[in-house]
């Protein structure tokens, strides 16, 4: 008897050793809509698909627009990562994308910088 006991619980440990590095492993969205006439910026993270990711980051551009011809553009996806949006007083922008926070954001600043020279960070998101 404590031989099938100990086998049923060794499988049952396994099995869930193998269930948490498989949710581990799975990969995780993230997205950035920017509005050029606006300036107006919306994001998203820790989605399931690239789509999700891009359709909530719309969603929250959408939200934060004050006039109706205006229109937002996803400027940036990523995945098992992080994104960041550097924005200028011109609203000239840069996107950037990296494993670490910093690779996103020194990407982001380096594109703003080809068009303005007053870029900063607006806003970084990763995915757990």
């Amino acid at each position: 008897m404590w031989c099938v006991y100990k086998n049923r619980v060794l499988a049952g440990v396994f099995t869930s050793l193998l269930f948490s590095a498989a949710a581990a492993q799975a990969d995780l969205y993230g997205a950035i809509a920017y509005s050029v006439a606006e300036g107006a910026y919306g994001y998203s993270y820790n989605n399931d698909t690239q789509g999700e990711a891009e359709d909530a980051a719309l969603n929250y551009c959408v939200e934060n627009l004050q006039y109706d011809d205006s229109v937002c553009t996803v400027e940036l996806w990523f995945k098992n990562g992080y994104g960041a949006l550097a924005l200028s007083s011109d609203k000239s922008f840069g996107t950037g994308y990296g494993q670490y926070k910093q690779d996103a954001q020194l990407m982001a600043l380096e594109k703003c910088q080809q068009y303005a020279d007053d870029c900063d960070i607006e806003v970084t998101v990763g995915t757990d």
